[in-house]
């Protein structure tokens, strides 16, 4: 199971620091369902979601690879992150 702990946010901060930790939230939540998912075609979407966040979800991919067994959906990750990297800085959406 998860070992990390699902991130606390306050609802006290200005719209900016809100809406940074909605999206840190649901970053949060795509590579929970990343790393544990049943689902291969389900962890391999929800890696190529993270992806299309850019660098700011890089550590969320390089962890979920962390705990990933080699075969299709690794190589979806591996792949991503290349992605991710080659791609450079870029704008990020919630």
């Amino acid at each position: 199971m998860p070992a990390d702990k699902q991130p606390q946010f306050r609802r006290t901060g200005t719209p900016a620091e809100e809406i940074e930790e909605e999206r840190a939230m649901k970053m949060w939540n795509l590579k929970q369902d990343a790393k544990w998912g049943k689902d291969i075609d389900a962890q391999k979407n929800t890696i190529q979601e993270l992806a299309r966040i850019g660098a700011p979800a890089l550590t969320h991919l390089r962890e979920i690879l962390n705990v990933l067994p080699s075969g299709e959906t690794r190589q979806s990750c591996e792949d991503a992150i290349r992605n991710v990297i080659g791609s450079g800085p870029s704008e990020t959406k919630s």
